[in-house]
């Protein structure tokens, strides 16, 4: 599991920010990797760190709540 905090910036406002506390704080508890605000696109990521590999089903959520 990853979280790609890709598409909320700091212009995003306070909840977006807040919700990404929140997600950098259960990232660190329970050992999930982080893929930064800044640091590129999530799915390109994926490919690119080799989190997807050929064969393998990967699924995301579409948006924050």
């Amino acid at each position: 599991m990853v979280f790609a905090l890709d598409h909320y910036g700091p212009s995003s406002g306070a909840r977006a920010l807040a919700l990404q506390d929140v997600a950098r704080d259960y990232a660190l508890a329970h050992g999930v990797g982080v893929f930064e605000v800044g640091e590129g696109i999530g799915h390109q990521l994926m490919l690119e760190r080799g989190r997807a590999l050929p064969g393998q089903l990967v699924w995301g959520p579409t948006r924050m709540r």
